[in-house]
């Protein structure tokens, strides 16, 4: 909130007229808060609001640099995860995409637009015009070297496309390219909660699930990872919350979409937020709600 108050009324032009960063040890204090929000995303993102507030309140007292932008980018989201004010989510995870222009550094776009069309521009544009831009983000992040933001885009993308209503098959032949380009690029955080997800795709389109889905990376797991109840329990026990939110959601989805309502009523209770993944949170309280 405090923050919220410094930037109320700042503007592109007040960035543009702002000192650049120049304290040599305030740039690496940004670029490692910067690092630090990638790690949380996966480990306590209820903590990623808290580095943006700091991320903003050293660029406002110090001068702006490229690292700035994620500080804004992840405010924006923390305005709609923690306050529920959606106007103000928009606007400054916006204003996070006018830094690489600002900074004549094109290669910081990729990254904030996978996070704008991925967690903020959904609330204010249907969510049919954030995939075909998640895909194409994802082919940008890998030009410039980010693999981890690539895969993440790509996941998101194939999620996004099942709430938009887009047809069946073609997320699951998505589903499967991305599955294969996570094995490629050794991405196992974001293939642990796409996996599920491809299951639903599975499920719903009536395709044979005998094959094990973990298979492609049944060497890195010791094949202790065998099915969608190996992977809750291995997300629980190492504290991955955010896919042990996805794996919960998604058996109350199809719970519910094939009437096994007792069942959907218990997995609606087993379901914990986590902080920076607020779709979900309304299609829980949806499906909860029915």
């Amino acid at each position: 909130v405090s923050t919220k108050a410094l930037i109320k009324n700042l503007t592109k032009q007040d960035i543009l007229k702002a000192p650049r960063l120049a304290d040599e040890r305030m740039i690496w204090t940004l670029r490692f808060m910067n690092g630090c929000l990638a790690y949380l995303f996966c480990t306590n993102a209820t903590l990623m609001p808290l580095v943006a507030c700091r991320m903003i309140e050293i660029s406002l007292e110090y001068g702006y640099s490229p690292d700035s932008a994620m500080g804004f980018g992840v405010f924006g989201c923390s305005q709609y995860n923690v306050l529920q004010d959606i106007e103000e989510a928009y606007k400054w995870a916006k204003m996070s995409l006018l830094f690489p222009e600002i900074f004549n550094a094109p290669a910081w776009l990729p990254k904030l637009t996978f996070f704008f069309h991925g967690f903020t521009s959904i609330w204010k544009e249907p969510i049919q015009a954030s995939c075909d831009v998640l895909l194409k983000t994802h082919q940008d992040l890998l030009m410039v070297g980010d693999v981890e933001c690539a895969v993440r885009a790509t996941f998101t993308h194939c999620r996004q496309s099942l709430f938009a209503g887009n047809n069946l098959a073609t997320i699951d032949k998505d589903c499967i390219s991305a599955t294969s380009k996570m094995k490629e690029l050794t991405q196992i955080h974001s293939y642990l909660a796409h996996a599920s997800h491809h299951l639903i795709i599975i499920k719903l389109i009536g395709k044979s699930s005998k094959n094990n889905q973990f298979e492609a990376f049944s060497g890195i797991f010791s094949k202790m990872i065998r099915n969608e109840d190996d992977l809750l329990q291995h997300a629980l026990t190492t504290g991955k919350t955010g896919v042990a939110q996805a794996i919960q959601f998604n058996r109350l989805f199809l719970a519910v979409y094939f009437k096994r309502y007792d069942e959907a009523a218990q997995m609606a209770k087993l379901y914990k937020s986590h902080t920076l993944v607020p779709l979900i949170d309304v299609y829980h309280t949806f499906y909860q709600g029915l």
